[in-house]
């Protein structure tokens, strides 16, 4: 049933309306006013008297139930007492019959069963006196019920009268009238409330509902709720009569509650319903229930029915006005009712100041829809020409002819169809619409109806069914389009051109622009107190030209001032005058590109030192590729770039890791305020016609359309930096896509919308070169030699017209050794930046050691400087993190300590005020002790080797330490080391020194002054930390961290002796047996053994690199040795060294064995193993010195080492054994005279 699906309530039995209706007095009271004054009823009257009637109903209450409780205890004491005799009288029979009871007994059976009989009687007595009474009051009762029916039609005709019918309800006349004068006469409802309540009397209670509902009753208000309802649950009479009464008096009632809520499929309640609609519709009109019609109806799917049957209620013109109303509401979303609009909205788009400009063209556009037939009408124009403030114009001029308008888009006009036959059913219901005589469409986007519903099982779209009905002049539209859309329509579609007219919109001239934009400014300051003057309006139009050229210069002027107004808004006072002025322009300007202000502003002087310091601040060498853009960003303040091309296009070729992605971002980061103004095409991707969409995104009727494309990133942001990455490794047909877009900076996507690209820089990057650059050797200057391997690559790799479209082709260098320490420095910076660390009061200090470590895993020949970042992430973050673990509770003067240790980072929380003086006395128990008292005796124990090796971290120690840094420092501050630097540098920038093989001794020069430099910083940093202020001094400081600070110090000071004296720096270090006295062979193998592991732990603890060639069972042991100068520590063990074992077979009380040192020539080429070690066999025998002992050792008894070269002896041969053999040299000749010789 149709109303069924639209009740909006539930129903309620009939008594309760009843009971809702006149639960109030016994007179009607629609309201205070209407009730008369001097009609009382008797019992309100009187208080008393209804208070003491309701005392005593509620005693006679009380006292029935207490009676029906005593008969109900009686009936049950009597039924107890028959069941317990009858148990009684069981018993004594069983006993009888088993023999276990007397004879004598019997008498007591018999008196059992009397007292059953007796109980029994008694019980049903009782119950048929209580039957008896109830059969009198039910008798009673159900004779009244059914009198009617027990009497015949002679006596119902004497005794209730002429039947009359109300709504199909018969109505008896006597009961009626009887009712009717006795109402009249006492005033009172309450009877007859009373009488229409028993539902058993018919006769009775049709007629006291029939008199409730009289037409004398009519307007007098009963207290009903609205929503309280007749009940599907009560007899059909009752449901209508009581609907009759509720029509007539119940003021909450209206057609809408009662059409929605009540069965009015009946012909009976039709005609009831019918019969109230004037009563109905003076409570409340039609017109203001409709729009509750049509919210209900639209959920109902089938709509035609329920209009259909509520027809029986509604009149024609009814149902189809709310049929119109139910076809606006199903195009609300569609359209956009002009006739709705505000009419400040409409005054605003007439007061338009381009109008004023455009009357002559508005009076011929409006002249073709006055015609007869009007002309549909298509307005084009370049972007931010205006074209649709004149469509708008028009169309006001069109609303005050009488015209309807309807706005609507592409999107609306199909949204929600996405099922078979619902563009269908869409598209009727508009039609209906437009079809109406002065109808008009206005699609601001008429474009976008060239693929709108068109889908694979369905090629018609929604332009060719708008084509259709315009064609036939059944219909008016007017659309709005660019010029490159109408252009590619028209060339899609010749037909448009019969269809349509077309009208062209150009941009007007700079000076008529900011006449346009003078007007509107004036019309601003009348709304918003905020005045632009006339140097400021010229000022919009130029920067609006000059850096909007993707739309007109009169759009770009008016969106610009625009922004300008809504900021100054944010900040002025109310009722006061503010002007706009050129720096406002210029902010805004650079807001919306990102460009610095140095680029917009012609007062302000680019300083190209700081452009050149800001991308030297972000990159690390690349001085070519840092030229280059500063040199691009000169021509662009100048205003000396090619304003139809893109502001550049540059070629990045080098090897992988060395910053050409880097450098393009930073370049955004300069040119746009941001690195996300990076738009990164992986050009390896683009193999196929469809990868294609990558770049053009994909025209709307293919599949993955959806995708977003480089040219939508450049639409939605037009000042980027695109970097096309690894361009060879696209198809070649893509190549030539992009001849168009360097050349006239300008591309076309997949739908034939033109991006301009005038404010885009391409930068193409490759690999192409690097395989044959890695072959030989380039430097830095490679812009134009001819003699450059990447060049020479692209010119053989792309056609000459292709690279005649490139700005300039940039050469990336791999990174040198000062590079790479840079950019190991920033990372590291960066990581030190994370919130686990920045939160953290800890300073992290890094070793030399550690530096080395991760850029060995960091930098790699073919990946660059790549995996940096992942090597900091694998080998340091792990160990400081699990080191933070343990330390969770930093504090101000704790530090961790980070050093490289047996290929892995080791890391070490520090403490200076840990309590370590104790433990350091211990361990130089083994030392013969000196007094400390005479300087004679301190002295050589506040040396540097001393302190390295056997530091316990006094404070005096930590002062001789900050002495040799500050000379570390003057040294490298010094102008010798300046001009020696200089010169280094200057040799490095002649033509063909990266051809020259004298080139090795410089670079190593150079990689060896920039470990000085970077260590000595280290030193100052470290000892800084330790030092801190005079708040945090302190007398003992950590012993191992003043070791390993000293040992720096040692290192360097070595190192800077390898520079100044021109000293070899690497080195090859052979052992060998030699046997002099027929020793035997075990015991000079495991002397070799234990020189070779005293080699192996100095070159651990000193951070030198060991290269094992060869090594055999023998003893014989042949190394490479690189590092901080490693053949000056090592030279000083050429020759031979004995071992003293007085205690052994006089044959093996001295055991020899030969260490062989020989510098290590720069810039070998690569070579085989055995080429390798043949040449270091070479150079070992051809330095090697006579069989002279220069070192003799003796570990027990009266231990001793003994340097018969310089002439000292040293009482722990253990401290040199276990690698130290550096720091002993280097202090035993400064030792007390007890202990040297």
């Amino acid at each position: 049933m149709i109303y069924a699906k639209m009740k909006a309530s539930v129903f309620i039995n009939f008594s309760e309306v009843m009971a809702a209706m006149f639960k109030v007095t016994d007179s009607p009271e629609p309201d205070p006013d209407s009730v008369d004054p001097d009609r009382v009823d008797p019992e309100e009257s009187d208080p008393p008297k209804k208070l003491l009637v309701w005392l005593t109903q509620a005693l006679l209450l009380l006292g029935f139930i207490i009676g029906c409780g005593c008969i109900l205890a009686l009936l049950l004491g009597f039924l107890a007492a028959a069941l317990l005799s009858l148990y009684f009288v069981i018993e004594k029979l069983w006993l009888f019959a088993t023999a276990e009871a007397p004879v004598s007994d019997m008498g007591w059976v018999w008196l059992g069963i009397l007292s059953v009989g007796f109980f029994v009687g008694m019980f049903f007595l009782l119950l048929s006196r209580a039957q008896a009474e109830y059969a009198k009051v039910v008798g009673k009762t159900e004779n009244d019920s059914d009198m009617s029916d027990d009497l015949d039609e002679e006596d119902v005709d004497s005794n209730m009268g002429e039947e009359f019918e109300i709504y199909g309800v018969q109505i008896y006349e006597h009961p009626y009238e009887r009712f009717k004068n006795r109402l009249k006469e006492s005033g009172k409802e309450s009877e007859l409330r009373e009488i229409a309540y028993d539902l058993n009397d018919y006769a009775e209670s049709t007629a006291a509902l029939a008199v409730l509902g009289d037409d004398e009753f009519i307007g007098i208000p009963v207290k009903a709720d609205a929503q309280i309802f007749v009940s599907d649950d009560q007899p059909y009479e009752f449901n209508i009569l009581a609907a009759r009464i509720m029509l007539r008096r119940s003021e909450s009632l209206t057609l809408f509650w009662v059409i929605t809520n009540w069965s009015w499929e009946d012909e009976n309640f039709i005609k009831l319903i019918c019969d109230h609609r004037h009563i109905l519709e003076d409570r409340v009109a039609f017109d203001e229930e409709l729009p509750q019609y049509v919210e209900v109806i639209r959920e109902i799917p089938e709509k035609d029915d329920a209009l259909e049957s509520i027809a029986k209620i509604l009149n024609e013109e009814e149902v189809s006005r709310l049929r119109e109303a139910l076809t606006m509401n199903e195009l609300e979303g569609v359209f956009e009712w002009w006739a709705d609009k505000t009419t400040e909205e409409q005054n605003n788009l007439r007061k338009s100041p381009l109008v004023g400009c455009q009357n002559d063209r508005l009076l011929s556009i409006t002249e073709r829809f006055e015609m007869d037939n009007p002309r549909s009408l298509l307005i084009g124009g370049e972007a931010g020409v205006g074209k649709k403030t004149i469509a708008q114009a028009v169309l006001c001029h069109l609303q005050d002819q009488g015209w309807a308008v309807m706005e609507s888009t592409a999107q609306d006009l199909i949204s929600g169809t996405m099922f078979v036959g619902q563009m269908e059913e869409r598209w009727l219901k508009i039609l209906s619409k437009l079809q109406e005589p002065k109808t008009v469409l206005y699609i601001p986007d008429f474009a976008g109806l060239e693929h709108a519903g068109k889908h694979m099982q369905n090629p018609v779209g929604l332009l060719d069914r708008l084509n259709i009905e315009v064609n036939r002049n059944r219909i008016t539209v007017l659309g709005a389009l660019e010029d490159t859309d109408m252009e590619r329509m028209l060339r899609n579609n010749a037909s448009l051109r019969k269809y349509y007219d077309i009208e062209k919109v150009t941009a007007p001239a700079a000076e008529e622009a900011a006449e346009i934009l003078r007007n509107h400014s004036q019309q601003v300051q009348g709304e918003t107190g905020i005045q632009t003057g006339d140097d400021v309006i010229k000022m919009i139009v130029e920067l609006s030209s000059q850096f909007m050229p993707f739309q007109a210069a009169l759009g770009g002027s008016f969106d610009l001032h625009a922004a300008m107004v809504r900021k100054k808004q944010k900040n002025k006072e109310k009722d006061t005058i503010v002007d706009l002025s050129r720096e406002d322009a210029i902010e805004e300007l650079c807001r919306f590109s990102g460009l610095p202000k140095v680029l917009v502003d012609e007062k302000e002087i680019l300083d190209t030192d700081d452009v050149e310091n800001f991308f030297k601040d972000h990159l690390i060498g690349q001085e070519e590729a840092i030229q280059c853009m500063v040199d691009r960003i000169t021509l662009l303040k100048a205003g000396l770039t090619d304003s139809t091309r893109p502001l550049g296009v540059f070629f990045f070729a080098g090897p992988t890791g060395t910053g050409k992605t880097e450098s393009a971002k930073v370049l955004a980061q300069y040119l746009f305020g941001s690195k996300e103004r990076l738009l990164r095409i992986d050009m390896s991707e683009l193999q196929s016609y469809d990868d294609l969409s990558r770049l053009f995104g994909s025209n709307r009727g293919l599949e993955g359309h959806h995708q977003r494309s480089l040219l939508d990133g450049i639409r939605n942001q037009p000042f980027s930096v695109v970097l096309l990455d690894e361009f060879e490794k696209a198809h070649p047909n893509v190549w030539d896509l992009f001849l168009q877009a360097f050349d006239d900076a300008r591309m076309t996507d997949a739908n034939g919308h033109t991006v301009c690209l005038k404010h885009v820089v391409f930068i193409l990057t490759s690999n192409v070169g690097a395989r044959e650059a890695s072959q030989g050797s380039f430097g830095f200057k490679s812009a134009g030699g001819p003699e450059n391997p990447y060049e020479i690559a692209l010119k053989e790799t792309f056609r000459p017209e292709f690279l005649n479209r490139i700005d300039q082709i940039v050469t990336f260098r791999p990174f040198s050794r000062a590079e790479q320490r840079a950019l190991l420095e920033m990372e590291l910076k960066r990581v030190l930046s994370r919130r686990g660390l920045k939160d953290r009061p800890w300073a992290v200090e890094w070793e030399e050691s550690a530096i080395d470590l991760l850029l060995s895993h960091g930098l790699t020949a073919d990946l660059g400087a790549r995996p940096l970042r992942r090597a900091v992430e694998r080998f340091a973050l792990t160990p400081i993190a699990k080191e933070m673990l343990v330390h969770d509770n930093p504090q101000e003067d704790q530090f961790l300590f980070v050093r490289g240790e047996y290929g892995k980072i080791v890391v070490d929380f520090v403490d200076p005020d840990a309590a370590e003086q104790e433990a350091a006395e211990a361990e130089l128990t083994e030392v013969p002790r000196m007094s400390l008292d005479s300087e004679a005796d301190r002295a050589p124990r506040l040396q540097v080797p001393y302190i390295a090796m056997r530091g316990s971290g006094r404070l005096e120690e930590v002062m001789v330490l900050a002495d040799k840094v500050e000379l570390l420092e003057q040294r490298l501050e010094s102008e010798e080391w300046a001009t020696s630097r200089q010169s280094d540098l200057k040799s490095m920038e002649v033509a063909g020194f990266w051809e020259d093989p004298q080139r090795l001794p410089v670079l190593a020069r150079t990689e060896l002054r920039d470990r000085i430099d970077n260590g000595t910083s280290t030193a100052r940093s470290l000892l800084d930390r330790l030092s801190g202020n005079a708040e945090t001094s302190r007398d003992h400081y950590p012993q191992g961290l003043i070791q390993r600070l000293a040992q720096q110090i040692y290192l360097l000071d070595h190192a800077v002796e390898v520079l100044e004296k021109d000293l070899p720096q690497d080195a090859y270090l052979r052992i060998q047996p030699v046997q002099r006295n027929k020793e035997s062979a075990a015991e000079q193998i495991e002397w070799c053994s234990r020189l070779r592991k005293m080699i192996v732990e100095w070159a651990e603890m000193r951070n030198m690199h060991l290269e094992e060639l060869s090594h055999d069972s023998s003893g014989n042991w042949l190394v490479a040795v690189t590092g901080y100068g490693s053949w000056l520590f090592l030279n000083p063990l050429d020759g031979l060294h004995e071992l003293e074992q007085p205690e052994a077979h006089h044959k093996d009380r001295k055991i020899h064995a030969r260490i062989s040192v020989a510098s290590q020539p720069l810039g070998l080429p690569p070579a085989v193993r055995e080429d390798r070690i043949r040449r270091a066999t070479t150079l070992l025998d051809e330095s090697a010195r006579a069989d002279e002992v220069i070192q003799r050792y003796r570990l027990d008894p009266e231990p001793k080492l003994v340097n018969l070269q310089n002439g000292w002896r040293f009482a722990q041969p253990e401290d040199a054994l276990n690698g130290n053999f550096d720091l002993v040299a280097s202090w035993a000749s400064t030792r007390h005279p007890s202990e040297s010789r």
